[in-house]
């Protein structure tokens, strides 16, 4: 189709692009031939500046954030185990499990690129 790009032709590149890019509102002109090119962690750290966040790369930090996610991948592993006690049928505990990593196989981009959106 026209218009769309490969999924290699998406990944390559910065995450926002613009050339000699002009917008009037009305009279007024707000922006005049605008040339933008930033990258997905540049658009990361604004937002983390803009709420406050503040980074730290310090070992113990780095080491802190590790454990975070090992933690959190055990407590969605024991979440199916949980599930397993209690339901009384394998279609059940399918259906069950199904609600629990619907929401997070969608919000991954799993299925689609973030930069075709």
């Amino acid at each position: 189709m026209p218009g769309l790009r490969s999924e290699e032709q998406m990944t390559d590149g910065p995450a926002i692009l613009t050339r000699g890019l002009t917008r009037r509102f009305g009279s007024l002109l707000a922006v005049d031939r605008l040339d933008l090119e930033m990258a997905e962690g540049t658009i990361l750290m604004v937002v983390t500046l803009v709420l406050g966040v503040h980074l730290k790369t310090g070992l113990l930090s780095l080491l802190g954030m590790v454990l975070a996610v090992f933690l959190g991948a055990a407590l969605f592993s024991t979440f199916s185990l949980v599930i397993a006690c209690i339901v009384k049928t394998r279609e059940r505990f399918m259906g069950i499990g199904q609600v629990l990593t619907m929401p997070l196989f969608f919000a991954s981009n799993a299925i689609y690129p973030t930069v075709a959106v």
